[in-house]
């Protein structure tokens, strides 16, 4: 019953500060220490999406890609960051790959 307590707990958070990040909140960057690997890389990379700071959103998803080469949110959300940035090419690259 613990481990699934954690996971719940976890997946809670997640979310959580997802909508954090949506919502532009500061809140976010002392939320999203609980997290490591590839989930922090991905959430800082959607919070800097969130906030217009692309090129570190970038690099934060490259990162969570690479410590999880088969993580499919963070493919997509970088889709989303190579679209914004009218990079179409590598866009299409990746979300070729992630189909």
């Amino acid at each position: 019953m613990g481990q699934l307590n954690f996971m719940l707990h976890n997946k809670i958070r997640f979310w959580q500060c997802l909508s954090l990040a949506r919502k532009k909140e500061e809140r976010f960057l002392s939320e999203v220490h609980f997290f490591k690997g590839h989930e922090y890389e991905f959430l800082l990379g959607f919070y800097y999406r969130m906030i217009g700071k692309y090129e570190y959103a970038i690099e934060r998803l490259n990162k969570a890609l690479a410590e999880n080469s088969r993580y499919n949110i963070a493919k997509r959300e970088l889709v989303q960051v190579l679209i914004r940035i009218e990079d179409y090419a590598s866009a299409a690259i990746i979300a070729e790959s992630n189909y």
